[in-house]
C-alpha cells in the first residue's frame, strides 16, 4: 500500500470526522462516505492478513488492495513471477497499519450508527407527512411525488410475474382504509395486480385473486416494506 494511499484513508478519516460533527448532514453524504470507508477497511484488513504472513496474495485479494502494495511476504512476486521474500513499503509497517485500521473502524462505526438514526427520523418525517396529507385529503398527491424515489423491484412482488412498462405504485395498504402514503406502505406492482386490488387489503386481494400470500409477503418483505 503506498504512501499516497494511506494518506487518502486518513483525508478520509477526516472529513468523516467532521462530518459526524455536523448538525445538517444529508441521508446520501453519509451513506457515501460510510460506503467508502468500508471499502477501505477491507483493504487495510486484506493487507495486513497478507502481513500476517498469508503467502502472496490471491487473484481476489489483488483485486480488494487495489494492487497498491509495492511487495509481499515469501511467495510469487505479482509483477515478475518469481518466488521469493518481499515485503510491504515501510510506510505499511506493522505498527502503522493496525492503528489507521482501529481508527477506520471506528469512524465507520460512528457513521453506520448515525446513518442509521438518521434513516429513522426520516422514516418518522415521512409518516408525519403522510398522515397529515391523509387528513387533508391529499394522499394521492404525496404518493405521486414519492414514487419518482420508489424502489423499482424486478418482478411484482404480488403476482411475481413480470414488473412490465406500465407498473403503478400501489398502497399496500389502502388509502380509503388509513393507509398512509409514505415508503413503507407504497410499492410498485404490475398493471393488472394493480387494477384488481384497488382498495381490496392484502389478504383480501391475495385470496379474491388467488394467490399465495405468504410468498407475497416474503417478496414484500424483502423490499422492506410493511403490511
Amino acid at each position: 500500500m503506498t504512501v499516497s494511499a494511506l494518506q487518502q484513508i486518513k483525508k478520509l478519516v477526516l472529513k468523516a470526522r467532521q462530518m459526524l460533527s455536523s448538525d445538517h448532514l444529508s441521508i446520501q453524504q453519509l451513506e457515501n462516505v460510510t460506503a467508502s470507508l468500508l471499502l477501505e477497511r477491507d483493504r487495510l484488513r486484506a493487507t495486513l492478513a497478507i502481513l500476517e504472513g498469508k503467502g502472496a496474495p490471491t487473484d481476489s485479494e489483488l483485486a480488494r488492495i487495489g494492487r497498491t502494495y509495492a511487495k509481499v511476504r515469501h511467495g510469487m512476486n505479482p509483477f515478475t513471477g518469481a518466488t521469493t521474500t518481499y515485503y510491504f513499503c515501510g510506510i505499511c509497517g506493522p505498527k502503522l497499519l493496525p492503528r489507521l485500521l482501529l481508527e477506520v473502524e471506528r469512524i465507520a462505526a460512528k457513521c453506520e450508527s448515525r446513518l442509521q438514526r438518521l434513516r429513522q427520523s426520516e422514516r418518522k418525517t415521512q409518516q408525519l407527512v403522510a398522515k397529515a396529507a391523509s387528513s387533508d385529503g391529499m394522499s394521492r398527491k404525496l404518493a405521486s411525488r414519492l414514487k419518482r424515489r420508489l424502489e423499482r423491484p424486478d418482478e411484482c412482488p404480488y403476482c411475481g410475474g413480470p414488473l412490465g412498462d406500465d407498473c403503478c405504485a400501489d398502497h399496500i395498504w389502502p388509502v380509503c382504509r388509513g393507509g398512509l402514503s409514505d415508503d413503507s406502505n407504497l410499492v410498485f406492482v404490475c398493471a393488472n395486480c394493480n387494477r384488481a386490488k384497488r382498495d381490496l387489503t392484502l389478504r383480501e386481494f391475495a385470496l379474491a385473486a388467488h394467490l399465495d400470500r405468504s410468498a407475497i409477503e416474503a417478496r414484500l418483505a424483502a423490499l422492506g416494506k410493511r403490511f
